[in-house]
């Protein structure tokens, strides 16, 4: 696993919700899955590093590499702010 990812442990789950925890940072939270996405964290860990977890603990990804900010546009906000509406997720802006 390279060293720059922190690699989230499955704790508990069920149909609808599964709790994580990086044993690296601390970080832990908990999903829920349906009926729409939500996710609470409980303990906010190195949020400067990237997270991957796997369900079947086979856990095998590249470097990540972050990429260049898009250009921000009403129209692409807009955009963005009705999906995530219609997904669950309210857009707060900072």
């Amino acid at each position: 696993m390279d060293a720059e990812n922190h690699v989230m442990i499955l704790q508990a789950g069920d149909s609808d919700t599964e709790e994580w925890l990086c044993p690296r940072c601390g970080r832990h939270l908990v999903l829920r899955w349906a009926p729409h996405f939500d996710e609470l964290i409980l303990a906010r860990g190195d949020e400067g590093m990237p997270h991957v977890g796997s369900r079947t603990g086979l856990v095998r990804i590249g470097p990540v590499r972050r990429s260049t900010p898009v250009e921000n546009t009403v129209a692409h906000d807009s955009a963005w702010r009705d999906w995530l509406g219609e997904h669950g997720l309210p857009w707060q802006d900072g």
